[in-house]
């Protein structure tokens, strides 16, 4: 059934390969009685249903505990340069409690129990109800790239230069307003800081959220 798979109650005993039944030896308290959970590891992609306790006595067995496992699946994709479709390695890729980097071609692969996710990439751009099916594998492929603008004051289209980015993506602002941020596909954010040069031209501190970002928003 499952193998090299343990149960755990206080200490851990090997589960029957072929039963899938396992008898561990748990130590009791000075009191005579403890509570246990039991759970399970080494189940590769099978995941356990419901959480489970038991409670032992010193003049009592306890009962029989049955677990039961259900088979998640997996998300995995390819983070990739929005130009040339080149790999990107070591770029973080989470979801559901699972995390990895992307290896060094740009892969990633993360195992869930089967259930409706959101994801972040890279730093932080995030992408929402992504499904994993019992025994299948998502496919999320997310590019990135640079994505332009302009920051400028609006009574008068005054470019404003060195204003400063923090969010999904980091940056600043050149002479004329312009700017250029690396973006992942998914809903990103930015803040545009204060500093000495918005100040100046009496702009405030504002922040920009559910920024949608598609690999066609960014530039080649």
């Amino acid at each position: 059934m499952f193998d090299s798979c343990l149960a755990v109650a206080g200490t851990t005993a090997p589960v029957d390969d072929t039963t899938g039944e396992f008898t561990d030896v748990v130590i009791l308290g000075a009191t005579g009685g403890l509570d246990y959970s039991v759970g399970v590891m080494g189940l590769d992609d099978y995941y356990l249903t419901t959480a489970a306790t038991t409670s032992v006595t010193a003049t009592t067995d306890p009962a029989a505990v049955n677990l039961t496992v259900s088979e998640g699946g997996v998300i995995a994709g390819t983070v990739y340069r929005a130009a040339g479709g080149a790999g990107l390695p070591n770029i973080p890729v989470s979801a559901g409690g699972g995390a990895v980097l992307t290896d060094v071609d740009g892969t990633y692969e993360i195992h869930l129990p089967a259930g409706t996710y959101d994801m972040l990439v890279g730093g932080g751009a995030l992408t929402e109800g992504v499904t994993v099916t019992a025994g299948e594998t998502t496919t999320m492929d997310f590019a990135r790239g640079p994505y332009s603008g302009f920051v400028y004051r609006a009574e008068d289209n005054q470019g404003i230069e060195w204003a400063t980015f923090a969010g999904t993506a980091a940056g600043t602002t050149d002479d004329d307003g312009f700017f250029t941020l690396e973006f992942y596909e998914g809903i990103n954010w930015v803040c545009v800081n204060p500093n000495s040069a918005i100040q100046a031209y009496n702009v405030e501190y504002r922040c920009f959220y559910d920024i949608p970002v598609t690999a066609a928003d960014l530039d080649d």
